[in-house]
């Protein structure tokens, strides 16, 4: 039977009306019905579920969300607003004809049998009755190959089982659990052991935040019918997700073998390549394909598993493949949305795409989680102590979250990753953590996201310092890490005579007045004689004045008191680096790079100064990191221009490769 066109139904004026109805009612309608001439369906759809969510039932606010989800392409909903319509005004043929096309169109032929049936039985003198009665006709032809195929007998009882099989996967389709447990509870009292009402019922209690229950049915599935490839895609799925992989390998290696009936089922391509990319196990899904390909099914595989193809590609580095893939999931299924938007993110620069994701955030999380844990974020406003409180309540909540957050930002998508930053961010586990430095580490998503989990982990302290590895810009580059908090922390206290002759000390430094910032540096320190920064800013009016050999003894006297002052501690590298001595300025450098704290000037110092050694040293690749280090911390410091001249970088690149929108002062 050719798939019957679907009844759409047309939006009559307003001026008819709808007979007694609420002023609100007509007027919500009339409002909505603006919105569907001009074609802006979205608006459509925002208006009428709101009227139907506040009065439900009503035909007439029905009739045109069922007609706004026709135009807008949603099948499963486009059919269950129209069961909703029949069942509110059980005398509208147009609602019986129309949703008869809309389970012809969706798949399902003994729920249209149903429905042309009460048509006939319903309306028999009306003039659309012979279409009804023809649509029969080509429907019994239907249902007895259906029947056949699977060698049950045409009786009132198999027509009763398919009808609630139907019902089941219509209520799954629209995600309204409940439903499907009913129906699939009601068909399981019929045949105890059906094998798609057992599954249906598994995803239903997963989704419906009951997961215990979920493997419940599956592991009864496996047992009654351990050839249900289902079975054994959903009981990987559940286990993976729980992170309990060990468990399933068995029932990896079943999927690798397909039996003939496996192979002519496109959902199994589907399903097991799903299985293997919760899995991880790129290889067997290429092995798959090649399979596949030997025995000549290439145009049978539906779009979904191109999809897990293509992204299996992406992760192993076969950007034309993965695209070619992509355009053939589209191909096949044109309304693939994860498809083109994988599609999408790989025309993004290199730097800033996420691409590959296999699974979008409803895959890993349910509506109960997803929406509890928004529902928390929401009631903080903000507030940042709040916020750590209602992560640390959302974790205990759903315990979940303490395995799914690293698996969303290693394997998710753009909103996936999101969600789950937002959450390590002030869960500051250490298993979460740890994932946020490997992330860091490896070359998983956008740069930016990689800088961030960088930022995090290095505030726990797991960062490494000095010279690492990191994936930049879509390659591997030695890049200088540093953990330090920048503050702008005092690093010394003084009386209060002596703070007012540092400041008019530091403002005759300022002025290049050095002979008057040495008179006032050495009257400072007859009040306090052991102060260092006293002694470092009357080297540095030494240095001005030329008088170097001062100057460095002066240094070397701060420094031997305290070599954790870090003036003079940079002060003495520099004079290495004056002298071409670079190992004896690296060997008072680098012990600072595993300092936890810094003040911004002595940061500001130590930028210059290891920017001029990485120069001196011929790296250039070394001071254009330590720039955008020092241009993160301190992005208006006038000698920032110098340097990136004498670097010879194109102007604005240093922004390009340290972009960071993040206030806080606390650099890696």
């Amino acid at each position: 039977m050719a798939k019957k066109q679907k009844r759409k139904i047309i939006a009559h004026s307003p001026k008819k009306g709808f007979g007694i109805n609420p002023q609100n009612i007509k007027a919500g309608v009339a409002k909505a019905q603006k919105f569907l001439a001009l074609e802006k369906f979205d608006q459509a759809l925002e208006q009428l579920t709101k009227l139907n969510d506040r009065y439900p039932d009503r035909p007439e606010v029905l009739k045109y969300l069922a007609y706004t989800y026709y135009e807008l392409e949603q099948s499963s909903l486009y059919q269950l607003s129209l069961e909703q319509w029949v069942k509110s005004a059980p005398g509208d043929r147009d609602a019986f004809f129309a949703l008869g096309a809309a389970y012809v169109e969706n798949d399902r032929p003994f729920l249209a049998l149903e429905t042309f049936r009460a048509i006939v039985e319903k309306f028999p003198n009306c003039e659309d009755t012979k279409e009804a009665e023809g649509a029969l006709a080509e429907l019994k032809d239907i249902i007895a190959k259906i029947v056949k195929e699977l060698d049950l007998e045409v009786n009132d009882r198999t027509e009763k089982i398919l009808i609630l099989h139907e019902k089941t996967l219509s209520a799954l389709a629209a995600n309204n659990f409940a439903e499907t447990q009913k129906y699939a509870q009601q068909l399981l009292e019929i045949e105890p052991n059906f094998a798609s009402a057992l599954n249906n019922l598994s995803f239903a209690y997963w989704y419906d935040n009951q997961p215990e229950a979920a493997i419940e049915v599956t592991e009864h599935c496996l047992e009654t019918n351990p050839d249900s490839f289902h079975a054994i895609a959903n009981y990987i799925f559940y286990r993976t997700w729980q992170v309990r992989k060990d468990e399933v390998q068995e029932y990896a290696e079943q999927l690798k073998t397909p039996n003939d009936a496996w192979k002519k089922d496109p959902d199994y391509w589907i399903k097991a390549a799903e299985a293997f990319s919760w899995l991880e196990d790129d290889e067997s899904v290429f092995d798959l394909y090649t399979l596949a390909e030997t025995d000549d099914l290439l145009e049978e595989l539906p779009g979904y598993f191109y999809h897990y193809l293509a992204a299996a590609h992406l992760r192993a580095k076969n950007d034309r493949e993965a695209r070619s893939f992509w355009e053939k999931a589209l191909e096949k299924n044109p309304q693939l949305s994860i498809a083109q938007e994988n599609l999408e993110d790989m025309k993004q620069p290199v730097g800033v795409h996420h691409s590959p994701w296999s699974f979008g955030i409803d895959h890993w999380l349910i509506d109960e989680i997803r929406l509890g844990v928004i529902d928390a974020i929401e009631e903080t406003l903000g507030e940042i102590d709040k916020l750590e409180d209602a992560v640390r309540y959302c974790l205990d909540k759903y315990p979940a979250l303490n395995h799914l957050i690293p698996q969303m930002i290693m394997r998710g998508s753009p909103r996936s990753r999101s969600f789950a930053f937002l959450l390590a961010k002030y869960a500051k586990t250490p298993e979460i953590l740890a994932v946020l430095r490997d992330v860091a580490l490896s070359d998983i998503g956008p740069d930016g996201m990689r800088h961030e989990a960088g930022y995090i982990a290095s505030k726990a302290g797991l960062m490494p310092s000095g010279k690492t590895r990191m994936w930049i810009q879509g390659k591997w580059q030695e890049i200088l890490l540093v953990g330090i908090e920048i503050n702008d922390d005092m690093i010394d206290e003084h009386s209060e005579a002596a703070s007012k002759l540092l400041v008019r000390g530091t403002e005759a430094l300022q002025d290049d007045n050095p002979k008057k910032a040495e008179e006032i540096f050495k009257k400072a320190l007859q009040l306090e004689p052991e102060a260092r920064d006293f002694k470092f800013n009357l080297a540095v009016s030494y240095q001005i004045q030329e008088r170097k050999e001062e100057m460095e003894i002066l240094c070397q006297e701060v420094y031997d008191r305290d070599p954790n002052y870090p003036f003079a501690r940079i002060a003495l590298a520099k004079i290495y680096l004056d002298r071409k001595e670079f190992d004896k300025a690296e060997a008072l450098i680098e012990p600072m790079m595993q300092w936890k704290t810094m003040n911004y000037q002595a940061f500001n110092f130590l930028c210059q100064t290891n920017i001029e050694l990485a120069l001196a040293k011929k790296q250039p690749d070394g001071a254009i990191s330590w720039l955008g280090m020092w241009k993160q911390v301190s992005p208006d410091h006038p000698n920032q221009d110098y340097w990136e001249e004498r670097i010879q970088t194109p102007k604005g690149l240093i922004d390009v490769f340290w972009d960071d929108d993040d206030d806080d002062d606390y650099y890696y």
